[in-house]
């Protein structure tokens, strides 16, 4: 094959179609997912049974599928991550399935969706916008942000507990990562282990009683 060949054959595969972040309901009858098959990124809803697609978006989602999607809890709507200044700092948006598009959370600074509680009713958010990473929980109904944690080292991957009382977290401080226990009402944290080898957390089990890691 020739380079000419061979470039022709790269530009084909470019132009190809693409799926990203496959996402299942609450319910596990459908699945979300972005796809390109317009030439611009949309949002898709697929039913698993009867294998039924419905485009959700319509040019209001981000045109990079960089950032994953989310379900809120009753799989009414989907959350997604929106660069709205273009200064790769992204807001949280919602969309439902009339198309309607919402903003959840906007602020200054990088906003990422971490977790959303157990009640469906608040989101776990991890936010820059008082300089560092913490995480924040932002309640639905009132539209209100409230700050969990407050550390100079980044707090990263937070994860609800099933009970939504307790947070599992991490910082990098003196450069190897550690996770923790976060209680939201005591607001205080046990660390766990010590810093000899890093930790990253990745989520609590169905009962609560541990956490899982790597």
């Amino acid at each position: 094959m020739t380079e000419s060949e061979n470039a022709d054959v790269l530009q084909e595969l470019a132009r190809l179609p693409t799926i990203a972040h496959p996402t299942a309901s609450p319910a596990g009858e459908e699945i979300v997912f972005y796809y390109n098959e317009t030439g611009r990124n949309e949002s898709y809803v697929l039913d698993i049974k009867t294998g039924e697609r419905e485009q959700w978006s319509d040019g209001k989602v981000p045109r990079n599928a960089q950032w994953f999607i989310r379900w809120d809890s009753d799989g009414e709507r989907v959350f997604f991550h929106r660069d709205e200044e273009g200064d790769e700092q992204n807001d949280i948006y919602a969309i439902d399935r009339a198309g309607e598009v919402d903003p959840v959370i906007r602020s200054a600074g990088q906003n990422v969706l971490q977790d959303i509680g157990p009640d469906g009713e608040s989101l776990l958010v991890g936010s820059s916008r008082e300089g560092q990473m913490n995480c924040y929980r932002h309640d639905l109904a009132e539209d209100r942000t409230t700050k969990l944690t407050d550390y100079e080292p980044a707090a990263m991957a937070g994860t609800l507990s099933p009970d939504g009382e307790r947070l599992l977290v991490a910082d990098n401080t003196e450069d190897r990562m550690r996770c923790g226990v976060y209680d939201l009402e005591s607001e205080s944290i046990r660390w766990l282990g010590d810093r000899t080898h890093e930790k990253a957390p990745a989520a609590f089990t169905e009962d609560g009683t541990r956490v899982l890691g790597t």
